[in-house]
């Protein structure tokens, strides 16, 4: 009998060959991210005492089913010589995670000094979270709200070769925030701290932190403030005390972690000061002059501003 076409073993090879093919190819894709991404997680390791690498984790990837659900990563790669010589590795990536036991598994993947900045899918079915005692629309419901700080990754492993080692390191979350205005003034016999922030940077922070000091040093917590859907954030204090006050912006991160933003003060004393107002050539002008104004208090400081 004759044979028409390839052999089964053929097109056996020929799939596992296309398979092998399109998971190289989509190695560095974007997934909806870039470079300019902000990242949830991050952590650095050195391999091999002279690439330092960091990973960042961009976003999550799920797959939904009626009794649960599976999850991944998204991930950036970069990295660079600490010696400005050439390097090559190949290497797989394992994600561990707090909420579920299991791993996250991603390779074979490469690193070089021609290609330091990658962004893959980290997912090979990944970590299982099982729904129980729910319905199958209540876990597909559950799986599509479950996010990035959901599955809370703590730590990664990265297994390389040619030379062969291993290295693991801890995930935190990094405090990207773009701070974009922060400005102090009184008003009504009150302090008004005003800060704004780009939307888009304000990722992993669990918490604003003002506090409040008289020399700069010794410092007092006033409130804290959850992010909000608006850019713009206001701080009323109405205990301050003395005539300078120095106030302090920072971000906390789900971890405790805390990064000051900025510190500014306002002299309250001048506040409390008779005044006059005068232009550059010395002449004495009101409140609704135009131009370059010198205020000077009756204890003698003066301040210059332009209205």
């Amino acid at each position: 009998m004759k044979s028409f076409g390839r052999p089964l073993h053929t097109v056996k090879a020929l799939f596992v060959s296309s398979v092998i093919f399109i998971l190289t190819s989509l190695q560095s894709v974007s997934y909806g991210y870039d470079q300019n991404s902000p990242a949830y997680y991050a952590g650095t390791v050195i391999v091999n005492n002279n690439v330092q690498v960091t990973v960042e984790v961009l976003g999550i990837v799920k797959t939904c089913n009626s009794w649960g659900f599976h999850y991944g990563f998204v991930v950036r790669v970069k990295s660079q010589s600490m010696n400005n010589t050439p390097y090559n590795l190949t290497y797989n990536l394992y994600f561990y995670s707090s909420s579920n036991p299991g791993h996250a598994y991603g390779g074979a993947y490469q690193l070089s000094n021609t290609s330091e900045n990658n962004i893959y899918q980290v997912f090979n079915n990944g970590f299982q979270v099982n729904c129980t005692n729910m319905t199958g629309a209540q876990c597909m419901q559950r799986c599509e709200n479950f996010t990035v700080l959901d599955a809370n990754p703590t730590s990664f492993r990265m297994d390389y070769w040619a030379p062969n080692g291993s290295v693991t390191g801890n995930l935190g979350t990094p405090l990207n925030i773009t701070l974009t205005d922060f400005s102090l003034q009184n008003k009504k016999g009150a302090n008004l701290v005003h800060w704004s922030v780009d939307k888009k940077s304000e990722t992993g922070i669990d918490h604003y932190l003002i506090e409040r000091s008289n020399d700069g040093y010794n410092w007092t917590e006033l409130d804290n403030v959850s992010p909000g859907t608006s850019d713009t954030y206001n701080y009323t204090d109405r205990t301050y005390g003395g005539e300078i006050n120095y106030y302090k912006l920072s971000t906390v991160n789900f971890e405790g972690t805390t990064e000051v933003l900025r510190i500014g003060y306002i002299n309250d004393g001048q506040l409390s000061s008779d005044f006059k107002l005068y232009n550059m050539y010395g002449y004495e002008v009101d409140e609704y002059y135009k131009g370059v104004v010198i205020k000077r208090y009756s204890n003698g400081s003066v301040e210059k501003f332009f209205r």
